[in-house]
């Protein structure tokens, strides 16, 4: 079993996700005026191992290894 780690984010990820929340429709709008992001605080969880240089790019995943079929979890209604 994968062991992660917790790492606090700058106020680069606030940034993003008030700029996420800014560009929603009608939801998204609800939410950015019953939430104070500037007040709170972003983590991110990455595998032991990982190297965290590019956390920030927001632009690009792949961040994180794929995890092995043998551990998802599906649905009953899954024909898989």
């Amino acid at each position: 079993m994968m062991e992660y780690y917790e790492i606090e984010m700058d106020v680069r990820a606030i940034n993003y996700v008030r700029k996420i929340i800014d560009d929603g429709l009608s939801l998204a709008s609800k939410i950015a005026n019953a939430i104070e992001l500037s007040k709170g605080c972003v983590f991110a969880f990455f595998p032991n191992g990982m190297n965290p240089n590019n956390l920030y790019d927001f632009k690009t995943g792949g961040k994180m290894p794929e995890s092995k079929e043998e551990t998802w979890r599906r649905g009953r209604r899954c024909n898989r």
